[in-house]
């Protein structure tokens, strides 16, 4: 969707669709033309569970938006978790508090290291296929920090070591997790 500032309000000027259960991993501008790479579903996969790297791009010609190319880069890779400093942005759905230093995640090559809210984190990661993936178990840090800090890296490293998945959420990392009782998200943004 295109959008533009009208007499102080915002308008809607264009939109074209991307596709069916897309997943946004990057989007930019570059010479008057949006460029996204998105995860989608390839030849042969079900639209639950896409792993196709594809490069969109979009134009604004006459007034329509209209894409003008897309091209296949690859599949999904625990490889393109390396490219970013990840920050928690919310915990299966409840956004991380301001009064907290949020967790962190770095992802070297078959390695996840981090913050968890008040010690460091390092250890393994597997990437079985591409979406899935395991973490652990992890090695910490034995600092005392206040009750609340402790509270939310017991909850985050709790999760951490039950990944079971990662994909992307309008170019946030999602991570998701399961034990035989339930099974939530962490988000985390650039």
């Amino acid at each position: 969707m295109v959008l533009a500032v009208r007499d102080g309000s915002t308008v809607s000027i264009a939109a074209a669709p991307v596709g069916d259960r897309v997943q946004l991993h990057k989007l930019w501008l570059e010479h008057g033309q949006i460029r996204m790479e998105v995860v989608e579903a390839g030849p042969g996969e079900p639209a639950c569970c896409p792993t196709q790297l594809s490069r969109k791009t979009f134009a604004l010609e006459g007034g329509v938006l209209q894409q003008t190319s897309s091209i296949v880069r690859g599949v999904l890779s625990v490889q393109l978790l390396a490219a970013a400093d990840w920050v928690l942005a919310s915990m299966d759905g409840e956004p991380m508090a301001p009064s907290h230093r949020p967790p962190t995640l770095l992802v070297p090559a078959g390695q996840v290291v981090g913050f968890g809210g008040c010690n460091r984190f390092s250890g393994p990661l597997t990437e079985s296929a591409p979406g899935k993936l395991s973490i652990g178990p992890l090695a910490t840090t034995r600092m005392a920090c206040p009750v609340a800090a402790m509270e939310l890296e017991a909850k985050f490293i709790a999760r951490l070591v039950k990944v079971t998945g990662y994909g992307f959420q309008a170019g946030q990392l999602a991570l998701t997790w399961a034990d035989e009782r339930s099974g939530g998200q962490l988000l985390f943004a650039r």
